[in-house]
């Protein structure tokens, strides 16, 4: 059963900066909406369909903040994005700059960032593994995936794709065996984490691929050229920076 919208009281204070405050007690049963519309600017309150409370850093402070998830939308063929709103907290102060132990206060202004996910139904939100979208729109991570998906069922085909492939291993020599194509074909492409645009004019795009627990290595799929029709794909075995 649905748990009813709590509707938060009117001692909720706003501080002189225009960061709320919020009752611990409250943060922990109010639903979606009546959190989104205390912590959120009034153009982002509405997009949240789901949040989820980060615990604290130690075990008598406050909670870290809210990640708030916005409504999953199609961005593609079996492509799927949305927006994660993050809200950090920490205790509220009095007039003596004390702690007040129990009353949260927003500690800066809410950050908004893009999020993509490989995903046949976007419906199916809780499901999908959603990758930050980093230095670039969610509609141009979409189309280097679409780019990269293609070359990858080229290459599963056991055809040649169509862009020069290249592989390198800091760690195992078998990684990149028995050639570049057939690592590009069994690439976990699901478990991606990050997508990045270039850091410079005309450098490579890159997508951050973890198949595997904190600590282990990692694929960094970099691509040359325009999101919808890279010239090229190197593909790095490394250890995470």
């Amino acid at each position: 059963m649905p748990r009813p919208a709590l509707l938060l009281p009117a001692a909720l204070l706003m501080l002189g900066n225009d960061l709320p405050q919020l009752p611990l007690a409250d943060l922990e049963a109010a639903d979606t909406a009546a959190l989104a519309a205390r912590l959120l600017p009034p153009e982002m309150a509405g997009e949240p369909v789901s949040h989820e409370v980060l615990g604290p850093h130690l075990s008598m402070g406050p909670p870290q903040g809210v990640r708030f998830f916005g409504r999953p939308h199609a961005v593609g063929a079996h492509l799927c994005g949305r927006v994660l709103f993050r809200v950090a907290l920490t205790w509220a102060s009095n007039e003596d700059e004390e702690p007040v132990v129990d009353l949260l206060q927003v500690a800066a202004p809410p950050e908004a960032h893009d999020q993509i996910a490989f995903g046949a139904r976007c419906e199916d939100g809780a499901a999908l593994r959603y990758a930050e979208v980093q230095g670039a729109t969610t509609t141009q991570a979409a189309a280097l995936l679409q780019s990269l998906t293609a070359a990858q069922a080229t290459a599963k085909a056991g055809r040649t794709p169509p862009m020069p492939v290249r592989c390198q291993s800091d760690l195992a020599m078998t990684a990149c065996d028995p050639d570049p194509a057939a690592v590009l074909a069994r690439l976990p492409l699901a478990e991606m984490v990050s997508v990045e645009g270039p850091e410079r004019a005309g450098g490579p795009w890159r997508v951050m691929i973890v198949d595997g627990p904190d600590g282990a290595p990692v694929w960094m799929v970099d691509m040359d050229g325009p999101p919808e029709a890279p010239g090229a794909i190197s593909l790095h075995r490394t250890m995470r920076s």
